[in-house]
């Protein structure tokens, strides 16, 4: 029987079996390609230190609660949050909770009064087909996890957040990351797709909001 596909099913079909780093996460029993992304971050800048306390926003299937996990050691700790479940279980010194970020009660956070190390978001909207909307959704994410490091992030802690490019992003960082951290990179790691308009704003020492 031969099997027919349109032209954007073939391509759809021929991405996905070419996949590099689709393959190597599988390979590597990760939940999903994307922990290569943070892999790459954190090779360049080393963010992720043994006992570091760390949030992870948008945590699931869990491919970047894995890599951190492996980073942080039993003295460590990780906060993981996300609407869906990981798909994998963890030690006692990775806890989760499932919630909206835009409804999320801090407190319900272990040890929230003591800060965190580093804050991470993997956190995306539900893309509609509107690069303009898409765009202005994933700001109003990065606005959510900013706010969250005010609340969270000790002195001198980095950030790491995930952004769909657009015309508003200059003024976003302006508006949230050039005040509160010493510096910042925008950084797109070679494991997103060469289509993907997602990039990552990594900021640097965060400092104490008066």
């Amino acid at each position: 029987m031969m099997l027919w596909f349109t032209k954007t099913t073939w391509l759809f079909y021929m991405k996905k079996i070419k996949d590099f780093y689709f393959h190597q996460a599988k390979e590597k029993n990760y939940s999903a390609r994307s922990v290569f992304k943070l892999q790459e971050i954190d090779d360049k800048y080393k963010l992720i230190k043994n006992g570091f306390r760390v949030i992870d926003l948008g945590a699931s299937p869990g491919s970047w609660t894995e890599y951190t996990f492996g980073k942080i050691g039993q003295k460590g700790e990780i906060v993981a949050i996300d609407l869906k479940p990981l798909q994998k279980s963890f030690s006692n010194n990775v806890h989760f909770i499932q919630e909206n970020i835009l409804e999320l009660d801090i407190t319900k956070i272990p040890g929230y009064k003591e800060k965190f190390d580093l804050i991470l978001s993997d956190m995306a909207p539900n893309t509609t087909g509107i690069k303009g909307l898409n765009h202005q959704q994933s700001l109003d994410l990065c606005t959510e996890a900013v706010k969250l490091a005010d609340n969270l992030l000790k002195v001198y802690g980095n950030f790491v957040c995930k952004v769909f490019q657009g015309e508003d992003l200059q003024e976003f960082i302006h508006n949230n990351i050039i005040s509160r951290f010493e510096s910042y990179k925008l950084f797109k790691p070679k494991s997103s797709r060469k289509e993907s308009v997602e990039l990552f704003i990594l900021g640097f020492k965060y400092k104490k909001q008066v």
